[in-house]
């Protein structure tokens, strides 16, 4: 994919364009956007979503990332984060819907940044959840640490990303017969040198 979009980008993003597209199509419209109002519809129980809704969240936000423009991390981080939520409720019925949306969304967020401060600090704010800070923390905190084992900080990442230069292929060897020519020029003694 990466050949693809350093070959091709505008083609690439087509091609992403139209998968996000397709996603969106299958999931009856939940994936466009940011997510917002799913994670808010989830947390106060307006919203149902099916169990795929943050498998296919997932997808289309990569789609969106894979042709190198990154926008909008928090709000979709946050949706699928309430999408797991909703689908561990499935198996821990006897929990509450909105701790158990509020800690997915904390420990999603905060594994896909590994901002564990920041993550806790959105998701307390947005809950206003002041009586599960202990418990936020925590899953920010264990999320994070288990994330940085697979997979390098997202924002050190896309720096390192945006900072190396993609060189075409012919180019190195035009820059080397170059610099072998110029070698070539330069004196090699100091005798060569005064003359």
């Amino acid at each position: 994919m990466r050949e693809l979009n350093s070959e091709r980008p505008v083609a690439c993003a087509a091609l992403c364009g139209l998968a996000i597209a397709v996603i969106g199509i299958v999931s009856g419209g939940t994936t466009f956007g940011s997510g917002y109002s799913e994670a808010r519809g989830l947390l106060y129980g307006t919203e149902h979503l099916s169990v795929m809704y943050p498998l296919l969240k997932m997808a289309s936000m990569i789609g969106s990332y894979l042709p190198g423009i990154p926008g909008g991390i928090f709000a979709p981080s946050l949706s699928i984060g309430a999408g797991f939520g909703n689908v561990l409720h499935m198996v821990f019925s006897d929990m509450q819907l909105p701790m158990l949306i509020a800690l997915a969304m904390v420990g999603y967020m905060a594994a896909v940044t590994q901002s564990p401060i920041t993550s806790f600090v959105i998701v307390m704010e947005m809950i206003n959840g002041h009586a599960l800070v202990i418990s936020l923390m925590a899953t920010a905190l264990i999320s994070s640490r288990i994330s940085s084992l697979f997979a390098p900080p997202l924002y050190e990442a896309l720096a390192e990303r945006y900072m190396t230069p993609t060189v075409p292929v012919a180019e190195p060897a035009a820059a080397a017969s170059e610099e072998a020519a110029t070698v070539e020029d330069q004196p090699t003694t100091r005798s060569e040198a005064k003359e």
